[in-house]
């Protein structure tokens, strides 16, 4: 079974829960997919455990560095966890790897990056 596959499909269908469990399978099956680790840190993040999702992102990022959703989705648990210059930071790292979301999100608030 495609693990990851079925956990972005449980992400997508916003059942996070089961997406965790699942994405844990993926990661047991292969812990150097960053893929896995960034939906595992989404469902987390829709959880409300943001401290869980930025752990995944951060390991997602030691994977691959140029996974630019890892920090926008990093950034943007550190601002639901009120961190907001650490979601800069992070933001601006998405930015700089061309993320077309991060870079609205900086100009909107007049931040360059």
């Amino acid at each position: 079974m495609d693990w990851l596959e079925k956990g972005k499909a449980l992400v997508a269908e916003k059942k996070y829960k089961e997406a965790v469990d699942v994405l844990k399978r993926a990661i047991e099956q292969n812990p150097k997919d960053a893929n896995a680790f960034v939906f595992r840190g989404i469902a987390y993040i829709s959880l409300g455990n943001h401290n869980e999702a930025i752990k995944d992102c951060k390991r997602a990022i030691e994977l691959d560095s140029k996974f630019a959703e890892a920090y926008f989705n990093k950034g943007y648990a550190y601002s639901l966890l009120g961190d907001h210059q650490k979601a800069i930071e992070e933001y601006k790292a998405a930015a700089r790897l061309d993320l077309e979301q991060a870079k609205d999100f900086l100009l909107s608030r007049g931040i360059p990056w």
